[in-house]
């Protein structure tokens, strides 16, 4: 029997299953991250990330700066995907849950949606 998650996207029809979600949302991850390295060295500066979040009225610097070195693991002062993918998951607790400041709403309900299920599948 397929997993199945509603994605919470009304302009997809039906469920969509657990890895299908999971292979859309990391796409649209990387996509972000790519977007968001402006110098292609394949890492985020804390200035890249800021600058992009204030484009869409994030004005919080302190807090995301807290987060992006709760996330910088390895104290480079940048953070590779697999941080990035850290930062993102733990937005939730900057923004309530919103992700609409670092994705279009389709892409952040999207992403919302897998890592809620992601939340579901670990305390299950």
């Amino acid at each position: 029997m397929a997993t199945q998650a509603n994605t919470g996207n009304p302009a997809k029809s039906g469920t969509v299953s657990i890895p299908a979600l999971l292979t859309d949302a990391f796409l649209i991850l990387e996509t972000k991250f790519a977007a968001l390295d402006r110098d292609n060295a394949g890492t985020l500066m804390y200035m890249e990330l800021e600058h992009e979040l204030a484009k869409y009225g994030f004005a919080d610097g302190p807090r995301l700066e807290a987060l992006f070195r709760s996330v910088d693991f390895d104290k480079s002062g940048t953070l590779d995907f697999k941080e990035f993918l850290s930062l993102v998951y733990l937005w939730h607790n900057v923004e309530d849950g919103d992700y609409s400041r670092l994705f279009e709403p389709e892409d952040a309900d999207l992403v919302s949606t897998a890592f809620a299920c992601i939340d579901q599948a670990m305390v299950a």
